[in-house]
């Protein structure tokens, strides 16, 4: 995707305010993080905390995880799916 420390694209639009890789809305770049995975930028609504990634990556992360794990003891497949 993008290389750590690229710069996301400027929005031509403003003076300041950055697109985010993930839903191209603009947003100052205070506001936006680089992925540590795929080097995109995203915005508050579109990042991850848990893992320091963008949305798009969590869902690759727990997808991964998902399949690797052990199926717990006496829970339900459902209700895996639905914590988180």
């Amino acid at each position: 995707m993008r290389k750590q420390g690229q710069p996301p694209q400027k929005d031509p639009s403003t003076f300041s305010r950055y697109f985010c890789d993930l839903c191209n809305d603009s947003f100052p770049l205070t506001d936006m993080k680089q992925c540590s995975l795929c080097g995109r930028w995203s915005c508050p609504s579109c990042w991850t905390e848990q893992y320091y990634v963008c949305n798009s990556c969590h869902g690759i992360i727990r997808l991964h995880t998902m399949a690797t794990a052990p199926p717990r003891a006496g829970v339900k497949e459902e209700s895996m799916l639905k914590e988180g």
